[in-house]
C-alpha cells in the first residue's frame, strides 16, 4: 500500500471518529435533556405530593386540638362533679360520724348508770 493510500485511509477514519463523536455528544445532550424533564417533573409531583401531606397535616392538626379541648372539658366537668361527690359523701360522713359519737355517749351514759347502780 502506498503512502497516499495510507493517508486517504487515515483521514477517512477519522472523519468517522469525529462523526461518531459528534453522534455521542448530541446522544449525550439529548440524554441530558430528557433526564432534566423526568427530573423537573419528580420535583412537581413531589411539590404537590408535600402541598398535600402539608393540608392533611393541618387537618390532623387542627382535629387534634379540637379533640383535646373537648377531652379537657370532659375531663373539668368529671373533677367538678368528683368534687360534688366528694362534698355530698363528705357531709354524709360528718352526720354517720356524729350520729356514732352521739349513741357511744348514750351507750356509755346507760353502762355508766348499769355500773353505778351495782356499785
Amino acid at each position: 500500500m502506498g503512502i497516499v493510500q495510507k493517508l486517504k485511509e487515515m483521514l477517512s477514519q477519522r472523519a468517522r471518529s469525529t462523526q461518531y463523536l459528534a453522534e455521542i455528544a448530541a446522544g449525550s445532550d439529548n440524554e441530558q435533556r430528557l433526564i432534566n424533564e423526568k427530573l423537573t417533573e419528580t420535583v412537581v409531583v413531589l411539590t404537590e405530593i408535600s402541598n398535600v401531606l402539608r393540608s392533611k397535616l393541618d387537618a390532623v392538626i387542627a382535629g387534634s386540638n379540637q379533640q383535646q379541648k373537648l377531652l379537657n372539658d370532659k375531663l373539668s366537668a368529671t373533677i367538678a362533679q368528683l368534687n360534688d361527690v366528694s362534698n355530698v359523701l363528705r357531709t354524709r360522713l360528718d352526720a354517720v360520724v356524729g350520729a356514732l359519737e352521739n349513741q357511744t355517749k348514750v351507750v356509755n351514759q346507760k353502762l355508766d348508770a348499769i355500773i353505778a347502780k351495782k356499785d
